[in-house]
């Protein structure tokens, strides 16, 4: 009898230990730019499925998520006190503070920097729930956020470039009873995680001249896994670092106040290049020698009318009637626009203030050499200037001739539309050359064809 009382125990807690525990997976992460190590500043992590996300700050370049199997955890040991920021890092502008509060009571909020010297120090009296807050910094480089509630220290690092031009500020933002989907028995810190959950990852990273970089990838872990980031000059545009687009994942890229996508659009049928595009429903595009390859890699090519989606009975011998309004769609995804004439030259000005957008032809000192991609492997030698400065990643496309023909050598120029008619039969365009840093601004046919570039709303 007492062997099987012993074997009866020995059963339950086994039972209960197999129940309660929690495995894990590993996420780690690397980086490289064009082979050569990069040292990561940065990982930002966010659970598509779940709502929620979490950074790492060099030299914590692994993830460690744990999930519970069988009997879920104690509820009010998994909603206790707790910090997540949930903001853009690194910080450019502002970034966004969460904190829970299991109970009402003061939280005290304190900001210093490396050396320990304190930028902002205040007291909130919080009902419990999710209390936002945006904390906007004068200071630049790395700063540790403090909320202390009944004695209980959270502490979230912050990346911050700063803005000298003003004081450290935080600002209530908003209040929530129930706030974050948390899962109560998947979280580390307030992320919450169950194998086969969406997940993007943001690495930031400065490239070997010196420029900030960043790389985004996106899976579905089920297991433990090693992860590259191959990290190219830019920075994604907050809260919106790519856009899922006819099956294929475009990047952004911040470049001052405009968001752009990082690639030239690939959206469409292929059509023959001996034929013009039509307003048929369906959008089609042409590559480069009808090898569709050369789309994935380049880009397609899009005539005017087709890349405005014939907006407002637009042809390609004749002009839009009226102009439109405001921002054309045209092949863009939904929330997105071409970039107008004026909306280029706010880029180009941007980089470059020697750019004279009032010029036919080319103008600028190193404008081109800010937006092109380095090296030679798309762009033919010597890819003069080119430091992709700005990250928008320009790489050299193929042009369709208006008797269907294309420029024989991809390498030279890139060729992307504007939505601005130049006359009825032309319309503007920029061009970027393998063999200067300036960029061309030129009314081209409509009827050839060129590349397509998307602009935020």
């Amino acid at each position: 009898m007492k062997k099987l009382c012993l074997f009866i125990l020995l059963i339950m807690a086994f039972s209960m230990g197999t129940k309660g525990q929690k495995p894990s997976i590993t996420l780690t992460f690397t980086a490289a730019d064009k082979n050569t190590y990069v040292q990561l500043d940065s990982i930002r992590v966010s659970n598509i499925s779940q709502g929620v996300d979490t950074v790492l700050f060099y030299p914590d370049t692994v993830l460690v998520l744990e999930y519970t199997v069988g009997i879920p955890g104690n509820k009010k040991q998994e909603e206790g006190f707790r910090v997540i920021q949930n903001g853009q890092n690194p910080v450019t502008d502002q970034t966004r503070i969460s904190i829970f509060v299991p109970e009402k009571d003061k939280v005290g909020i304190n900001v210093i920097d490396v050396r320990g010297r304190s930028l902002l120090k205040t007291d909130w009296q919080l009902d419990r729930g999710y209390h936002s807050f945006s904390f906007k910094s004068a200071e630049s480089g790395l700063l540790f956020l403090t909320a202390t509630w009944r004695g209980k220290n959270c502490t979230v690092k912050i990346l911050s470039e700063g803005t000298a031009n003003r004081e450290n500020a935080l600002v209530y933002a908003g209040f929530e009873s129930s706030g974050l989907i948390m899962k109560s028995n998947a979280k580390v810190l307030g992320f919450a995680f169950n194998p086969g959950d969406s997940l993007i990852y943001i690495g930031y990273a400065m490239t070997p001249a010196g420029i900030k970089g960043s790389d985004v990838l996106e899976d579905r872990p089920q297991s433990s896994e090693s992860y590259l980031f191959e990290i190219v000059e830019g920075i994604p545009c907050p809260g919106i670092p790519a856009v899922n687009y006819g099956e294929q994942i475009y990047t952004t890229v911040q470049i001052g106040t405009q968001c752009w996508l990082k690639e030239y659009l690939n959206i469409g049928s292929m059509v023959d290049s001996l034929i013009d595009q039509t307003d048929n429903g369906i959008i089609e595009k042409y590559c480069k020698d009808n090898d569709p390859d050369y789309c994935s890699t380049y880009g397609g090519l899009y005539q005017w009318a087709e890349v405005v989606q014939y907006l407002n009975g637009a042809t390609n011998t004749t002009s839009w009637y009226p102009v439109p309004n405001g921002n054309v769609q045209g092949i863009c995804p939904s929330g997105w626009h071409l970039p107008s004439d004026f909306e280029w030259c706010t880029l180009t000005t941007y980089l470059d203030p020697s750019v004279d957008c009032n010029v036919t032809g080319t103008s600028g000192t190193d404008v081109g050499g800010k937006m092109k991609e380095t090296g030679t492997l798309y762009w033919d030698p010597p890819n003069l200037g080119a430091t992709n400065e700005s990250g928008f990643s320009a790489r050299p496309s193929s042009y369709r001739y208006t008797y269907g023909a294309f420029i024989s050598d991809i390498g030279l120029n890139s060729y992307p539309w504007a939505a601005t008619e130049y006359n009825s039969i032309r319309a503007w365009c920029r061009t970027l050359y393998y063999d200067s840093a300036v960029i061309g601004r030129n009314g081209n046919q409509k009827s050839g064809g060129r590349t397509a570039r998307c602009i935020k709303d």
